[in-house]
């Protein structure tokens, strides 16, 4: 059974959905992409399939909440119509605050950011270390000073387009894994191409935890959790949760 949550983000409703085992032995906080919302991607339903991933980490005893950004899924648009990365981390924060409430008086949450969302999940956790326990970066494409380019990356000439100080600005500029404190795991597909074996290892070498790993999927792409290696994803996933989450 799945639980939908509407919480307030500076008067904004965020819609947050929520599985859970009877007695969860800890919580997980799971963040889509740009491309689609949260349930298309970690609780896709098919008849005769088994594809859900809020459904194995239910099986695996814990509490799954997955978050639709503003314009996604059942979370509406602001009256701004865009989502910046400012925005997405705010209301980000109040997902957590809120996560960590309803499992008071157990550690707090891990975050897994997938693509676009591991962005959000490391500039959210350095704002606000305090909210998340640990954390999971999958098919993440590095943004930092000095990180390698992917292939392609930067060989399309920019937009010949008047520039403006909005324009200019780049929350991303932000991101900075020496800032990243709480045990880590770099979780990447073997045939991703959203991110090069060079890209992976400047992440890991630059991350400022000690208590770090990094594990690839066999057989993998860019949607792993969907594909027929779920089950190795899942026990990647869950191993590190289970290594991390102390009591609950």
């Amino acid at each position: 059974m799945i639980t939908k949550h509407n919480v307030d983000a500076d008067g904004h409703p965020i819609a947050v959905w929520e599985k859970s085992p009877v007695e969860a032995q800890g919580a997980i906080v799971l963040l889509h992409g740009r491309t689609w919302s949260a349930r298309p991607n970690y609780d896709l339903q098919v008849p005769g399939e088994d594809l859900s991933l809020m459904d194995g980490l239910v099986e695996a005893g814990y509490a799954a909440f997955a978050i639709d950004f503003r314009g996604y899924g059942e979370t509406p648009r602001d009256e701004t119509g865009w989502l910046s990365p400012d925005r997405a981390a705010r209301d980000l924060k109040a997902v957590l605050e809120h996560v960590g409430n309803l499992t008071e008086g157990g550690p707090r949450p891990a975050l897994l950011g997938w693509s676009r969302g591991s962005k959000v999940a490391q500039l959210t956790l350095q704002r606000w270390p305090d909210l998340v326990s640990s954390f999971v970066f999958f098919g993440y494409s590095p943004t930092f000073a000095g990180a390698p380019l992917a292939d392609g990356e930067g060989d399309t000439p920019p937009a010949a387009a008047p520039n403006s100080a909005a324009a200019a600005a780049s929350e991303w500029d932000e991101l900075d894994p020496t800032q990243v404190l709480v045990p880590t795991l770099l979780l990447h597909a073997e045939f991703d191409p959203i991110v090069t074996p060079e890209q992976r290892a400047s992440l890991f070498r630059a991350l400022g935890t000690p208590d770090r790993e990094s594990l690839e999927v066999s057989g993998g792409d860019h949607m792993t959790f969907l594909e027929s290696c779920r089950p190795e994803f899942l026990k990647a996933l869950v191993g590190f949760l289970d290594r991390n989450r102390g009591g609950f």
